[in-house]
């Protein structure tokens, strides 16, 4: 099933939760990238179960005061492709929750312009993203998040996450110090470096070596 929702003056929405949720026969969308969104301050689960869908454009999407991305695509599972990922504003963003679990057709994200200094939970975020093999997490500050639970489970084909060293004078870049639940971060992540199931959780989500520990972590720092 096709769309057309070019034109929609959709200038003075403030929630697109739940829009194509559960509408499991839509393959496209047409005109997504003719709407203002620049009021728009809630996209949960707004493609949730359009497990149909191929594509989506999101390239007019003015996100900027987006506070909650919890479940936007989650169970996409035939979703390959997100254009304008790439030029997201998240900088109001309070939760990530589930924003890609389950989407098992993509093989690639873009997340160069996330930017995440205000939220607090990214839990089940890239769960069950089974084709992906790398991740580039380099543009996260998580100094603010407290949930990391599940995040990457079962991303069964990732081999590597890219991170940016923690800059302690600026308070910037990839951290756990303020995760408190992180349970199965990293369960069934097989393909990480040197993976040991006895380890899902924060524990080595980090990069380099550790003396404590005797080992390396699961990380990389984008050079």
């Amino acid at each position: 099933m096709t769309v057309n929702l070019s034109g929609w003056d959709t200038s003075n929405v403030l929630y697109m939760d739940q829009t194509f949720h559960d509408c499991t026969n839509l393959k496209n969308i047409i005109g997504l990238e003719t709407w203002d969104t620049s009021s728009l301050v809630n996209m949960r689960d707004m493609f949730s179960n359009c497990s149909a869908l191929v594509s989506v454009d999101l390239s007019s999407f003015d996100a900027s005061n987006v506070t909650d991305f919890s479940y936007i695509f989650r169970n996409c599972t035939n979703l390959s492709e997100i254009k304008g990922l790439d030029k997201f504003d998240t900088s109001s963003a309070t939760t990530m929750a589930y924003m890609f679990h389950s989407c098992s057709s993509l093989t690639e994200i873009d997340l160069s312009s996330f930017n995440t200094i205000n939220v607090t939970d990214m839990s089940y975020m890239f769960g069950n993203c089974v084709n992906l093999s790398e991740l580039d997490l380099s543009s996260f500050d998580t100094k603010n998040v407290t949930t990391m639970m599940r995040m990457f489970e079962s991303c069964s084909n990732l081999k590597t996450i890219y991170i940016s060293d923690f800059d302690v004078e600026s308070e910037k870049g990839w951290t756990t110090q303020n995760v408190n639940s992180s349970t199965y971060m990293f369960v069934n992540c097989s393909n990480l470096p040197d993976f040991d199931r006895t380890y899902s959780d924060k524990t080595l989500a980090f990069a380099g070596f550790s003396e404590d520990l005797g080992r390396n972590g699961y990380l990389t720092i984008k050079n």
